[in-house]
């Protein structure tokens, strides 16, 4: 019987374990309307995350962070700032032909802010 307790504790512990998500998980999903080709890159000064659009411009790309980092996110020759931090769930959309007046972060305030200083700045 005690047999039968401590294999049904292991396993709950087992499926509990399996079933937490990583804190550190960033995820941006997207829409690139008027894609210029199919890379989108966010990247740092020491780090880059690449991933590809799909035939209709959405994307979605995850990656851990230890902590909140500055990133640039560029599509064919445009980029604009961004920011982001462990567990964020941004989603970005961006047409190609207004790329820096049409620039939207959803689930990011300090992103939205870089965007329109960009914006400012040009």
């Amino acid at each position: 019987m005690k047999t039968k307790i401590l294999i049904t504790i292991a396993i709950a512990t087992l499926l509990f374990a399996c079933t937490k998500t990583n804190p550190n998980l960033v995820t941006i999903t997207g829409k690139i309307t008027n894609p210029i080709g199919e890379s989108v890159t966010f990247s740092s000064n020491d780090t880059s995350y690449v991933t590809t659009t799909n035939e209709d411009g959405t994307f979605e790309i995850t990656f851990s962070l230890d902590s909140s980092i500055y990133l640039n996110f560029k599509h064919g020759v445009e980029h604009t700032a961004m920011y982001a931090k462990p567990g964020d769930k941004i989603n970005l959309t961006i047409d190609t032909k207004q790329f820096d007046e049409s620039v939207m972060y959803e689930g990011s305030v300090a992103s939205s802010f870089l965007a329109k200083k960009y914006l400012l700045e040009e």
